[in-house]
C-alpha cells in the first residue's frame, strides 16, 4: 500500500462512477450501500469477509448492522429477538 493518499475525485468524477454503480450513494461525503439478507448469519458472513478484505486497504472501514424489518416478527421491524436480554 503506498504511503501517499490517493487523490480526491472531483464532483463530475463521482457522479459518473456512481451512475455506473446501482444501489451505490454518498451520504455525509461517505460511500453508502444497503444490502439485505436472508439471515443473520448470511450478513454476518458478509460484513467478516468484507473486513478482511478492507481492513488492509481502508484503516478502520464503517459497518453497520441493523436486524429487523420485513419478516423479523414483530411490528415497525422491532420483534421479540431485537429486543435486548434483561
Amino acid at each position: 500500500m503506498s504511503a501517499h493518499a490517493p487523490a480526491r475525485l472531483s464532483q463530475a468524477e463521482v457522479d459518473k462512477t456512481l451512475s455506473e454503480l446501482p444501489g451505490w450513494t454518498v451520504e455525509g461525503g461517505k460511500l453508502h450501500r444497503d444490502y439485505t439478507f436472508v439471515d443473520f448469519v448470511a450478513a454476518f458472513g458478509f460484513m467478516t469477509g468484507a473486513a478482511l478484505i478492507a481492513q488492509p486497504r481502508v484503516p478502520g472501514p464503517n459497518f453497520s448492522f441493523c436486524q429487523g424489518g420485513p419478516g423479523s416478527g414483530g411490528i415497525d421491524g422491532l420483534g421479540g429477538r431485537a429486543r435486548p436480554r434483561p
